[in-house]
């Protein structure tokens, strides 16, 4: 089942997430060990902003901007913005723009933003540099350009503001506006990760991951995992609880990894939850709980997660840990289908073929069959082939039956698998080759479904296996441990 949980995941645009306090000079004072008296800052500071000090007009502003020690108040906070920006002071300017690139206030102007934002970087201000570079990055009132996004946030990484610091590995790793340089890429996440930053820390793990620009190193992968995932980053999470559910980097830990894949899915993570019901519905590594596979599929499916939809929609066709309903069943299927999920489009062949909730349409089966089949589902192409075979919406054609079976066992399924071993037992379509039946057989009942007849399946191959002498067995079970199937 986890096969298909890849950790790879390329987020190229998480770069750019504009968070205000990383926006700030004053905010960083928040991360001191020292608790701040921000009441205390005011008073001491308000006389001096009334009589024309810019520094203190700018440590009233931000003060008024968060709420700190006062009320907060954009109108007082843009007033103490103003003066001091006039006056030429960078953090002042620089918070200027973010009221006006966030609407704070104000109404919402990419262009006074910039205005400001350069004003301030144009004296050194390490935010606003980075607020430039994000600007430029997304094309924030400018067309978006990632040479000068780099040039921007490596003038703030060189002044040690970590945010930038990652945006410039993200370039580097991704090879937007600057060469494709891994080795940079790592030396930035480094640096952003060494002082606790969890995007970069999670970054930095998919390199160890991955071996992108370094050696593959599951356990250091696990270790940086582990520090983002300690601050709640959801991703690092997912691929932490993976790589204890495989036993990937650390030690194999089903109890452990179930319970970090549910806190990302508490957190809000829609892969998260996907994955959580996932493990509940499949119930290989634990006891199945439909119910609760069913509760976790719903918050992930009203995020939008085709799978969720997919396996919710299934769960509602056949009444598994929800009340059997074919309009609820088949409401989700849609959503699924209309983003193109092959899964999806397969389940609604099978609601037209046994008619669920809707007038049986054997034609619509075998158009819902055909395109998920064409995406490469191996269940849509045994379906599909079963309508050629059986002439179910279309006319009879063993000979495209034939290829549909070829292409569904390619790919693992135990149906098609099964046909493909009766066909060689019997020169159905090729040549006969009982050593070669035999290898589909085993194939088929290793991967046996609750859909499939078992019994029928072990007395075929038990008939077969009388008729095959020890070394030809012996070459049958090789050449089923040779196999391997076409990914999906």
């Amino acid at each position: 089942m986890f096969s298909n949980f890849k950790i790879a995941f390329w987020l190229l645009l998480l770069f750019f997430v504009w968070a205000l306090a990383a926006c700030d000079d004053f905010s960083k004072s928040a991360a001191n060990e020292k608790p701040v008296d921000y009441k205390q800052i005011f008073e001491e500071n308000k006389p001096l902003a009334e009589k024309g000090d810019a520094s203190a007009q700018a440590i009233l502003s931000s003060i008024y901007l968060h709420g700190q020690g006062v009320e907060k108040d954009y109108s007082l906070a843009l007033e103490w913005g103003r003066k001091s920006a006039d006056q030429g002071n960078p953090k002042a300017q620089n918070l200027l723009g973010v009221m006006y690139g966030k609407g704070l206030g104000v109404a919402r102007d990419y262009q006074k933003a910039l205005t400001w934002y350069r004003k301030a970087a144009k004296q050194g201000n390490p935010y606003a540099q980075l607020n430039l570079g994000i600007f430029y990055g997304n094309g924030y009132g400018v067309p978006q350009d990632f040479s000068v996004a780099a040039k921007w946030f490596r003038k703030a990484a060189d002044q040690g503001i970590i945010p930038a610091q990652l945006e410039l590995g993200i370039l580097y790793d991704t090879g937007r506006g600057v060469k494709q340089d891994y080795e940079k890429a790592m030396v930035c996440y480094r640096k952003a990760a060494a002082k606790g930053n969890a995007r970069a820390q999670y970054r930095l793990a998919l390199m160890y991951h991955d071996g992108t620009g370094v050696k593959k190193n599951p356990a250091q992968a696990a270790e940086w995992f582990a520090k983002a995932a300690g601050q709640n980053h959801t991703d690092a999470l997912i691929s932490l609880s993976v790589a204890c559910l495989l036993g990937n980097g650390v030690p194999k830990d089903i109890k452990r990894g179930i319970e970090l894949m549910r806190k990302a899915s508490e957190l809000g993570n829609m892969d998260a939850q996907a994955r959580y019901a996932t493990i509940y519905f499949d119930g290989s590594i634990i006891k199945p709980d439909y119910k609760l596979a069913a509760k976790w599929y719903r918050k992930a499916a009203e995020q939008g997660s085709v799978e969720a939809q997919t396996n919710l929609g299934h769960m509602y066709l056949l009444g598994m840990g929800v009340a059997k309903d074919y309009t609820e069943g088949k409401k989700w299927i849609m959503k699924a289908v209309e983003q193109g999920q092959p899964v999806a489009e397969n389940h609604l062949g099978s609601i037209y073929h046994y008619g669920f909730g809707v007038p049986k349409d054997e034609k619509k089966a075998h158009e819902w069959f055909k395109k998920s089949a064409e995406k490469g589902y191996a269940q849509a192409q045994f379906n599909l082939a079963l309508t050629y075979l059986d002439g179910i919406g279309t006319r009879k054609d063993k000979a495209k039956a034939r290829l549909w079976i070829q292409k569904a066992a390619a790919r693992g399924q135990s149906g098609a698998l099964y046909q493909m071993g009766l066909a060689y037992r019997d020169g159905d379509g090729v040549e006969k080759d009982p050593v070669r039946a035999l290898m589909y057989m085993d194939l088929a009942i290793e991967r046996v479904t609750k859909w499939d007849d078992e019994g029928v399946m072990l007395s075929h191959r038990e008939d077969l296996v009388h008729q095959l002498t020890k070394e030809q067995i012996a070459e049958a079970k090789r050449l089923a441990a040779q196999w391997k199937p076409k990914k999906q």
